[in-house]
């Protein structure tokens, strides 16, 4: 459980998403180095998602979050467009022992970098763009800005990027107009033989998404329920159909990152997300039917 005294949104790991989550919201149990930290990364007076971050690679590991939306609340786009425009990304300041709360701007602050990524680590590369692992258009007003954090960045290959983005979209597209609730964790496949900035960023070799969609009834879970996963190699050389992105069952998906992490002790969502596989099947389907019309 994440502790609720102050100072402490930043614990070791251990193996549990945080309390703000609700008993169904995603768990990831893996074997990570030992300079990975947990953040419940907190934004104008909230909790607005997770992450596993890693301070030796200087990315995440994975970030958890809830499908939210835009809603009624779509004037945030003007500001998120300014935030992009104007590359303002925020930093976490208690990687960097600054008394803050909440996620906060790089200026003024000396020794920002030691523990964590900023902007000129980014700047410092043409091959790779800024990605977020958190989509902030999965997000509506203050949840959308704080996806804008280099705690929820990595290195995407540039063509990968736009395919990736693609992919997300019609991920969101598919779930978006559903009345239950649409559970994520986006996450990467280190790679340790690439990196940005003189060694201090680690580049991965794969992104992946999984997501598990719950709705209830009144006589319990509904058979609606599903899961499903994604995952690409970050890389400008694939020509395939969708980018190179897959589209897997949850089950083939943590196979997948048992093999790449070399360990057993995987487990994506609290639970496995129980859920109907006929379901599950039906929409990877049409999931993978979206994605075969991207080029």
């Amino acid at each position: 459980m994440w502790p609720r005294r102050r100072r402490r949104r930043i614990v070791a790991w251990t193996g549990r998403i945080s309390s703000w989550l609700e008993r169904t919201q995603p768990t990831l149990v893996i074997d990570e180095d030992p300079f990975a930290v947990r953040i419940c990364q907190r934004f104008m007076w909230g909790y607005r998602f997770a992450a596993l971050y890693s301070t030796r690679l200087r990315i995440p590991f994975y970030s958890a979050y809830v499908l939210h939306g835009c809603g009624g609340d779509c004037f945030i786009r003007e500001i998120v467009t300014a935030v992009r425009e104007n590359t303002t990304w925020f930093i976490e300041p208690q990687l960097s022992n600054i008394f803050s709360e909440e996620m906060c701007m790089a200026g003024g602050h000396a020794d920002i970098s030691r523990n964590q990524a900023v902007l000129s680590d980014y700047e410092s590369t043409s091959q790779y763009a800024l990605g977020q692992l958190n989509p902030y258009n999965y997000h509506s007003t203050y949840s959308a800005l704080s996806t804008f954090t280099l705690t929820n960045a990595v290195p995407f290959d540039h063509k990968f990027h736009q395919a990736w983005l693609r992919g997300q979209e019609q991920l969101k597209q598919l779930v978006g107009h559903m009345s239950g609730t649409a559970y994520f964790i986006t996450g990467v496949i280190v790679d340790n033989s690439r990196t940005i900035s003189g060694g201090r960023v680690g580049v991965p070799s794969h992104i992946w998404t999984a997501m598990c969609y719950r709705r209830r009834s009144s006589t319990g879970m509904s058979t609606s329920s599903f899961s499903l996963g994604l995952i690409g190699r970050n890389s400008g050389d694939n020509n395939a159909i969708g980018g190179g992105i897959r589209v897997l069952s949850l089950s083939e998906l943590t196979t997948s990152l048992r093999r790449s992490y070399r360990t057993a002790e995987i487990k994506i969502f609290y639970r496995n997300c129980p859920c109907s596989k006929r379901r599950a099947r039906l929409m990877q389907e049409r999931l993978q039917v979206r994605l075969n019309v991207l080029r």
